[in-house]
């Protein structure tokens, strides 16, 4: 599912926390934006071993 319009920046940070509420470390990148160049699509990737 591509996020709504006008929703994200391309500058937009994301988060991801476990169930304990501690940080994971997060790589994100944008591979598609819609055309007023807010972001349509995001890939996420986490390390491998993190535990919820």
């Amino acid at each position: 599912m591509p996020w709504k319009r006008g929703t994200y920046r391309p500058n937009q940070s994301f988060r991801l926390t476990t169930a304990a509420g501690d940080d994971v470390p997060l790589q994100t990148w944008v591979p598609g934006q819609w055309p007023d160049g807010s972001v349509k699509w995001t890939a996420h990737a986490i390390a491998a071993g993190v535990r919820r």
